[in-house]
């Protein structure tokens, strides 16, 4: 986001994430919360500034990632979380990774795989190489997303 511009909240968005700005406040170690307080505030004005925006985007991660929004707010709550995610710096970068992650896997479209290969990256990723006649992607898997690490021809 360009310093100063807002992201607007909708009223239905408001009341989810309301609710999981507080229950992240009655959890966090009191000196951890002001940024939260500042977000809570922004968020029942239905307008977060980009100061705001790094705790927005901590705030839908853990609730979208742990489940809770589903929980606490069945399918259509989670589902206006993830809309205010995907308006978000970091919700347009993860959408714009998976977007060339699927660009690279259409490129294989119509050839032979010669070769796949599963490489584990630690405990937390795995590498992924498909190989073609004359094409390789590999991408790498760490939860909760996949990225292209490359693709080369050769």
């Amino acid at each position: 986001m360009v310093e100063g511009s807002i992201l607007a909240i909708s009223e239905a968005e408001r009341s989810v994430l309301e609710a999981e700005v507080e229950a992240l406040l009655i959890i966090l170690p009191e000196s951890q919360r002001g940024p939260y307080l500042d977000l809570l505030g922004a968020v029942r004005r239905g307008e977060v500034s980009a100061s705001c925006i790094d705790s927005l985007e901590r705030t839908l991660e853990w609730s979208l990632r742990t489940g809770r929004a589903r929980r606490e707010h069945l399918a259509e709550g989670e589902a206006l979380l993830e809309s205010i995610y995907w308006r978000t710096p970091a919700g347009r970068a993860y959408r714009a990774r998976s977007e060339e992650v699927c660009r690279a896997l259409r490129s294989l479209q119509g050839r032979r795989l010669t070769a796949i290969a599963l490489q584990p990256r630690g405990l937390n990723a795995v590498t992924i190489a498909l190989e073609t006649e004359g094409l390789t992607v590999t991408l790498v898997a760490r939860p909760p997303e996949v990225i292209l690490e490359s693709l080369s021809t050769g």
